[in-house]
């Protein structure tokens, strides 16, 4: 693999260990091409560098900030899965990103093979890859969410999300479970679903 293989492959499971969008895609918030989102944030990132890492001898010398990175990260989060981050893990994937760009610039990929190893140690079996595919006005998938009727009241904001990735949990999720009332008035107590 070469230094730039390395690097975008680093891009993508950094965004694959980022909690809130693994919680996003994970519950389908992006819609049913939420995997396939993802893949196309890390490409995105990656094209933020405007030298590919070993093709010249600047590449290491990193043009782009933390801060450019962290907005991109927060606008795709917003646009595409309707979360509105409300800590700084933006930022911390923003530094790794950064980072990692600096360690294969110097060829060190040692970081990159132990990321992948426990990856694919947790039971996945693709390596993520950065998706340089081109979105379109037609990628949206507004055609394909099932049960926004629910949430049409004309404002939206039913639809809005907050994460807070520090509790590990979503403060407001777009699908809520109603809850069961008996005949006598008193709610039952439900268990709460299987975590993915």
């Amino acid at each position: 693999m070469s230094g730039q293989q390395y690097f975008e492959l680093g891009v993508a499971l950094t965004l694959y260990r980022w909690e809130a969008l693994t919680l996003a895609v994970s519950n389908g918030w992006g819609g049913a091409e939420s995997e396939g989102k993802r893949d196309w944030l890390a490409g995105i990132v990656v094209d933020m560098f405007p030298t590919a890492v070993g093709e010249d001898e600047k590449s290491a010398d990193v043009s782009v900030e933390e801060l450019d990175i962290e907005d991109v990260l927060m606008q795709v989060m917003s646009d595409e899965f309707e979360v509105s981050l409300e800590d700084d893990s933006a930022i911390a994937v923003a530094r790794e990103v950064i980072r990692l760009h600096g360690c294969c610039c110097r060829g060190d990929f040692d970081e990159i093979k132990q990321m992948k190893e426990k990856f694919e140690a947790r039971g996945n079996k693709a390596t993520p890859s950065a998706s340089r595919r081109e979105r379109t006005e037609g990628d949206d998938d507004d055609s394909s969410d099932e049960g926004d009727e629910d949430h049409e009241d004309g404002n939206g904001d039913d639809e809005m999300m907050d994460v807070d990735t520090q509790a590990g949990e979503a403060s407001t999720r777009r699908h809520t479970i109603e809850p069961v009332v008996d005949e006598d008035g008193f709610e039952l107590v439900q268990k709460k679903g299987r975590r993915q």
